[in-house]
């Protein structure tokens, strides 16, 4: 089998890994939400919003680095897993003394606390995955990775129909979660000591090159953690649990879909890094290929989710979260924006200028807090999902901005204005022409893909040049280096 190959399969397996991961536990958390209510799953979210806060800081792009490091030189595997796992032993310890005495000086409730301390126990674990299976990543072998992640949600979701089925409450859902990353642990340890033999020890000078390189890296990390937890964070501060529920379930179902642009930039970046290297004008119509068919997708959804997010909220998570309803129409529309940033981001880093998008996540974060002091007081919930649609939106402009001015990107301002036309015929076609649920979707495909024809939003050069780009040919080393520039 080819590189090539290897690199399609394994695309494909971290795909379908996803995929399968995402399904598995979407199944429990809908049981969950109906079983909790919005104050009960408001509680739930919270505290795990708060866990993954800190969790970031066990992280600090160590991981990224090591995957690096590792890519280059598979001959220091054992030496480079050996250390990091010493130095998040010693990291992930720290970190939970930190979140436990953050939520004791925080005054949270005595329950709260509790269900921190429970879900905390998986910062002791969690930390070790990407140490551990560095191997399976550098040797394009996540079938294995994959297996933990899919045996962890299984005994995730079998947890929570149990928990229901015994009328547990709140205490034990959490359990159920850390109890889902420890056995992922597990397996990954089983199956990571076939292949690899952590060298156990300290290297003074290897930890100060892997902290020196990881600092910059970790920072970006914690811009995006941090602003991908402030919306929940800030309404449990400054509203109630009720509020973070109505938030959290259109939140947490939503950010499944970012599977999709991930999908499409993970598996194109080498080429587009090659391509910045070796021709410019090609990197530039790939980008802009890419970006146009992230919109192509977007578009669409954010029609027929907007149309009909009641309905949506009502067949996923019941009567109870009839409130949600709203702000999974404005949080749709966020992601819109989620998906071309993804873009934009894989576009910045092959161009070499990962300290722009550093940047952009920061002035992103701060925004964001600004925005949310000024709309949940009086806009509650969803106050918090347009905080997330102006922020998101803005994001775009900048990240858009910086690649532009930087590698003199251009506009594509007519195909816009013809994908903004065909968008807005389509939301004002389906209301009109009555359409149930059921109904709405396929008539939507019916009519989208000619009319993306009809307009040229969609031509042969484009589809000449994405299947040149699918069957482009990488050797390893290639492939190799082109990881590290992620």
């Amino acid at each position: 089998m080819s590189t090539a190959q290897k690199v399609a399969v394994n695309t494909g397996i971290i795909l379908a890994g996803r995929l399968a991961e995402l399904l598995i536990r979407l199944v429990p958390v809908i049981f969950m939400t109906r079983y909790l209510g919005g104050e009960g799953y408001g509680e739930y979210a919270y505290i795990l919003a708060f866990v993954g806060f800190f969790s970031i800081f066990i992280d600090m792009g160590i991981d990224t680095i090591l995957v690096r490091e590792t890519s280059i030189d598979s001959s220091r595997i054992g030496k480079l897993v050996g250390n990091v796992i010493i130095m998040k032993f010693f990291l992930s310890i720290i970190i939970f003394i930190v979140a436990l005495t953050g939520a004791y000086l925080l005054d949270v409730s005595r329950s709260k606390f509790t269900g921190i301390a429970i879900v905390a126990v998986i910062l002791l674990f969690e930390a070790y995955k990407v140490p551990l299976d560095s191997y399976f990543r550098i040797n394009l072998k996540m079938q294995y990775s994959s297996l933990a992640t899919v045996v962890g949600s299984v005994v995730f979701a079998t947890a929570v129909l149990l928990v229901i089925y015994l009328k547990g409450n709140i205490m034990h859902f959490l359990a159920a979660y850390a109890l889902s990353y420890i056995v992922d642990f597990i397996v990954t340890l089983s199956l990571s000591l076939k292949f690899v033999k952590p060298e156990l020890g300290i290297d003074a000078g290897l930890w100060k090159q892997i902290i020196r390189s990881a600092i910059p890296v970790g920072l970006a990390d914690i811009f995006i953690v941090t602003y991908g937890k402030l919306g929940i964070l800030m309404l449990a501060w400054m509203q109630n649990d009720a509020a973070v529920g109505y938030y959290a379930a259109p939140s947490g179902l939503i950010y499944k879909l970012d599977i999709i642009p991930w999908a499409l930039t993970i598996s194109l970046l080498p080429v587009f890094s090659q391509y910045y290297d070796k021709n410019k004008s090609k990197w530039e119509r790939a980008n802009q290929l890419n970006f146009k068919y992230l919109l192509v997708v977007s578009l669409p959804l954010a029609v027929f989710i907007s149309l009909f997010s009641g309905r949506i909220i009502d067949l996923i998570f019941g009567g109870k979260f009839s409130a949600s309803a709203l702000v999974l129409s404005i949080l749709i529309w966020s992601k819109v924006f989620v998906f071309l940033n993804y873009q934009l981001i894989r576009a910045i880093v092959s161009a070499g200028r990962q300290g722009l998008f550093t940047l952009a996540a920061g002035i992103m974060v701060v925004l964001n807090i600004v925005l949310n002091f000024l709309l949940i007081p009086g806009y509650s919930y969803i106050g918090a999902s347009y905080a997330i649609l102006f922020t998101e939106a803005f994001g775009t402009i900048l990240l858009f901005y910086f690649l532009s001015s930087s590698t003199r990107m251009p506009m594509q301002v007519s195909m816009y204005i013809r994908l903004a036309l065909i968008t807005a015929a389509l939301y004002l076609f389906i209301p009109v022409a009555n359409l149930n649920v059921w109904m709405a979707f396929p008539v939507m495909v019916i009519l989208y893909i000619p009319l993306l024809f009809a307009l040229r939003v969609v031509d042969e050069e484009d589809i000449s040049l994405f299947r040149m780009m699918a069957s482009m040919r990488l050797d390893k080393s290639q492939f190799l280096d082109l990881s590290g520039k992620r």
